[in-house]
């Protein structure tokens, strides 16, 4: 067992105030939270449990069942934001807390005449680090915190249009029973396991889409591989030129020709799925003209210069 010996009171002193220090809403990086959950299912009409069976008892009234959905949505959300930054902000709570111990441990050392407690000291403040090295890797996945945040946002903004989409219809149609799977669904979207399997998943459908255009480049002449690499960096300035208010009128356009582009995720997510929409319309006629193409949207009042 390592023993400390006894600190001065001022070293325990550092130690408490480093980590208090851990948690103060500057480390936490956003102020206290409007609503916290706990506060909200206290309150009568906000109780899970009762959400639930109030949507599942609504039958053919849409308007109780649209009631229900909307509060389970809220009650998802705030639940969602809870979590959401407290795994941004644990990483810096106990980043700040490892470093401030070890910080004062290093000194406690130098401070003592003991040989036994300089040894305890140096292997606690080993500890410390060896620990934070095994938190970073394994519990954060290390560097990759913020691309699975921004994965699990775009998953919930596509979950949620389709709920709202489905709101628009009777029950007969959207019957309460598929609403609290799909506000599972929008649940599992803000997971960890949910983001991994969103970044898998487009990652294996931008494989394919490149598998297909690869095998249809090895039937191509140089000079029509040169064309086409023209069109794709055509299509990919069109696009970064639109602005942000026409993105959904593209999105329009490219259904109508009868291919689909998410618009969910970030700005540069949403672009680069209209770019892929694009481009998977060229491999079809008359569209493989790129001149028709362009004929196309300018008919639509897109500028294309």
């Amino acid at each position: 067992m390592i023993t400390l010996g006894k600190a001065p009171a001022a070293l325990l002193l550092c130690l408490s105030l480093c980590l208090s220090a851990s948690g103060c809403s500057t480390l936490r990086g956003a102020p206290a939270p409007l609503v916290k959950p706990k506060d909200l299912e206290s309150k009568n009409g906000f109780k899970a449990d009762d959400l639930v069976q109030s949507l599942i008892e609504s039958g053919d009234d849409k308007a109780k069942r649209d009631q229900a959905i909307v509060k389970l949505l809220a009650l998802s959300d705030i639940r969602y934001a809870e979590f959401r930054n407290d795994v941004a902000s644990n990483r810096k709570h106990s980043k700040a807390a490892v470093d401030g111990l070890s910080l004062l441990t290093d000194i406690a050392a130098t401070l003592t005449d003991s040989v036994g407690v300089k040894d305890n000291y140096i292997a606690f403040s080993a500890l410390l680090h060896g620990g934070q090295t095994i938190y970073d890797k394994d519990y954060l996945f290390d560097r990759t915190l913020d691309a699975l945040i921004a994965q699990m946002d775009a998953n919930r903004k596509s979950v949620l249009v389709n709920i709202r989409q489905s709101m628009l219809r009777g029950t007969g149609v959207y019957p309460p029973q598929v609403a609290l799977s799909d506000i599972l669904d929008y649940y599992h979207a803000g997971t960890i396991n949910g983001a991994i399997l969103g970044v898998q998943k487009s990652a294996a459908e931008q494989q394919a889409r490149d598998s297909q255009r690869l095998q249809t480049l090895k039937a191509m002449s140089d000079t029509q591989i040169v064309q086409l690499q023209q069109g794709t960096d055509w299509v990919s300035d069109f696009v970064d030129a639109l602005p942000e208010a026409q993105l959904p009128v593209l999105q329009g356009f490219l259904a109508a020709k009868g291919e689909t582009a998410d618009l969910s995720g970030t700005l540069a997510e949403r672009r680069t799925n209209l770019k892929n929409s694009l481009n998977d319309l060229r491999d079809s006629e008359p569209y493989d003209d790129l001149k028709t193409l362009i004929q196309a949207l300018r008919d639509a009042n897109f500028k294309t210069e």
